[in-house]
């Protein structure tokens, strides 16, 4: 893999893994856990959903602050977060404020969720690695 991508994968997973944190935290703390299964949903700034959906986001940031430490994990990160943010956003298009607590209640949410599923898509195909690099760690700076 080339140094470029290597350090693409490095500033993506650290990127929306810190998005992630940012956003599931500040959720959490503006909803107070109030309605926790809301069909409501918690608004914060232009992003509006359940507390259940900030807690998932918190978790995925955390998971992806610890995946972020070696490019190999990283790159594992961008995949997951691809494979389940993809669906999840169009998911969110889909279901809209049905019945379903756990996804967005605006499209704000639901295009972010998509365009980072994609960017970690492109990302992981992108870093396809020519040798075996797990062992690497990711470049710092």
């Amino acid at each position: 893999m080339n140094p470029l991508a290597a350090r693409a994968v490095g500033g993506f997973t650290r990127t929306a893994s810190g998005f992630f944190v940012v956003v599931g935290t500040l959720g959490l703390i503006r909803g107070h856990f109030d309605g926790f299964m809301s069909s409501e949903g918690v608004p914060l700034l232009s992003l509006t959903a359940s507390p259940l959906t900030y807690v998932v986001l918190l978790a995925a940031g955390l998971v992806g602050i610890a995946m972020a430490l070696r490019l190999e994990s990283a790159r594992s990160y961008a995949l997951w977060v691809g494979v389940i943010g993809v669906p999840w956003g169009l998911l969110e298009f889909v279901l809209g404020d049905t019945s379903a607590d756990i996804f967005g209640r605006n499209t704000c949410l639901a295009l972010v969720t998509v365009g980072i599923g994609a960017v970690g898509l492109a990302v992981w195909a992108w870093s396809r690695p020519a040798r075996h690099d797990a062992d690497l760690e990711l470049p710092v700076g």
